[in-house]
C-alpha cells in the first residue's frame, strides 16, 4: 500500500467506523480526489467502491486489516500530522461527531502514532 492509499484508507475507515457512511463523507473523499493535489493522481472512486464492497463483506475484519496495515507503516512526523489532519476532517465532515469515530481515532490511530513518535 502506498502512503497515499494509506491516507485515503484512513479517511474511509474514520467515516465507516460508526456504521453509517453519510453522503457528505463520500463527497469528502470524492473532493479529495478532485481538489486535493495529494490524491489528484488516484482514482478515488475505485477505492471507495472497493472498500465499501469489502467492508460490507468483511465488516470489522476490514477495519482490523487497516489497523494491521497502519502498524507496518513507517511514517515520519510530517506524514503522521497529515494522517491525523485527514482523520479529523473525515470525522467532522457530516457535522456529527460520533463517539465511536472519536474512539476509533483515539484508541487505534492516535495511539499507534504516539507509539511511533516514542520510537
Amino acid at each position: 500500500m502506498t502512503k497515499k492509499e494509506l491516507y485515503l484508507k484512513t479517511v474511509f475507515c474514520c467515516i465507516a467506523f460508526d456504521g453509517d457512511i453519510a453522503e457528505e463523507e463520500i463527497r469528502l473523499i470524492r473532493e479529495l480526489g478532485t481538489k486535493d493535489k495529494l490524491f489528484s493522481d488516484m482514482n478515488t472512486e475505485k477505492y471507495i467502491n472497493a472498500w465499501i464492497n469489502e467492508i460490507n463483506k468483511r465488516g470489522g475484519m476490514f477495519l482490523q486489516n487497516y489497523l494491521n496495515e497502519i502498524a507496518t507503516e513507517d511514517l515520519n512526523e510530517k506524514e503522521q500530522l497529515l494522517l491525523e489532519s485527514l482523520a479529523f476532517n473525515a470525522i467532522e465532515t457530516d457535522n456529527r461527531i460520533e463517539y465511536s469515530e472519536v474512539k476509533f481515532f483515539k484508541k487505534y490511530v492516535q495511539d499507534y502514532l504516539s507509539t511511533m513518535k516514542q520510537s
